[in-house]
């Protein structure tokens, strides 16, 4: 059983980053997340996976949901009742775990490439420095890259599950 790691984790007051007003009823727009979520996978041969597959828990009218493989970014969200239906809402975060890999990452990264630039014949330099700042960057560039894409990722996920009580 997946366990929740944060459920309700957005500050109150804060605004959710993504809403998506539906005609259906809370309790059945959160059965309808619930049924989408944690499906069995699907490959190719037993070994490629051949679309995105999200897991997650929906504790109630709350949820968080997440691309297998691809654990970064989670949408951490609720449903609410409105007149004439539900809205959902949800906020992308990532926990803590993600947090602390990504630091230890780069705690690893910049004194290894350190060590690299100033192994070469002409000693750490200008040069070893701008090698450094560009490589630390690029890294850094991935991975903000992959967060946005997961979080696109996520909300087309949660459009789709209900895009046919939307029309």
């Amino acid at each position: 059983m997946l366990s929740p790691s944060r459920l309700s984790s957005r500050p109150r007051g804060t605004a959710p980053a993504w809403t998506l007003l539906v005609p259906v009823a809370p309790e059945v727009a959160a059965l309808r997340i619930a049924r989408s979520i944690n499906l069995p996978k699907r490959r190719l041969f037993g070994l490629l996976k051949t679309q995105r597959e999200f897991v997650g828990v929906v504790e109630g009218l709350e949820f968080e949901i997440w691309e297998r493989q691809a654990r970064a970014v989670h949408a951490v969200g609720r449903v609410r009742g409105v007149r004439n239906g539900s809205r959902i809402e949800a906020s992308f975060a990532m926990p803590t775990r993600t947090r602390v890999m990504i630091g230890a990452f780069f705690v690893l990264f910049v004194p290894a490439t350190t060590a690299i630039a100033a192994s070469r014949s002409q000693g750490f330099g200008l040069d070893s420095l701008i090698v450094l700042a560009t490589g630390t960057l690029a890294v850094v560039a991935l991975f903000a890259l992959s967060a946005v894409r997961q979080r696109r990722d996520l909300s087309a996920f949660i459009a789709q599950v209900f895009a046919a009580a939307s029309e």
